[in-house]
């Protein structure tokens, strides 16, 4: 694997994220995505970037959706 082809340029070096890529490469990571992710374009942007990356790294992943803002204000609107 090239790791400079899939890492940012502006990240920590190689050998550092090497040795996490060789650490959790036999685990599940679990990432939360809270709702503000989905509300904030830059923010979600920069998510899935985040994700393409760990997922070109082979790494298992594990998204979960947090949804607080979404759930409080589909309450809201029952009350």
């Amino acid at each position: 694997m090239n790791l400079e082809k899939i890492l940012p340029t502006n990240g920590p070096h190689i050998n550092e994220i090497q040795k996490y890529i060789n650490k959790y490469k036999s685990e599940i990571i679990v990432i939360k995505c809270g709702g503000s992710v989905l509300t904030d374009q830059k923010l979600f942007d920069q998510f899935i970037e985040d994700v393409s990356i760990l997922n070109k790294l082979d790494l298992s992943i594990c998204l979960i959706h947090g949804g607080g803002i979404f759930i409080s204000k589909k309450l809201k609107e029952k009350n």
